[in-house]
């Protein structure tokens, strides 16, 4: 059976902020080893860790599919949304 998987809830942020991110799984084969994947929408896609963090440099609305799969074979994922706030860009003038 694949794992079952919660990548955490809805989150809101301006671009520019770190973001962090904490998934879990519940899998029925006690002794599987087990593969993180998370995908942050973005074109970043990272692996190896349950808490990750990440910047997103624009701001937009993106899906975040955190994939767990186990040496089984099964696979399993969940998907949360990030909504990133545009920031508006600081100036500063130098005399």
């Amino acid at each position: 059976e694949p794992p079952t998987v919660q990548a955490g809830p809805d989150q809101t942020a301006d671009e520019g902020s770190m973001m962090s991110f904490v998934g879990t799984f519940i899998d029925p084969g006690v002794r599987d080893l087990h593969n993180t994947t998370w995908d942050f929408g973005d074109g970043t896609v990272i692996g190896g860790t349950l808490t990750p963090t990440h910047v997103y440099l624009d701001d937009g609305t993106y899906s975040v599919t955190l994939t767990v799969t186990d040496n089984d074979g099964g696979v399993g994922t969940d998907t949360l949304q990030i909504r990133v706030l545009n920031k508006p860009p600081v100036v500063q003038i130098s005399q």
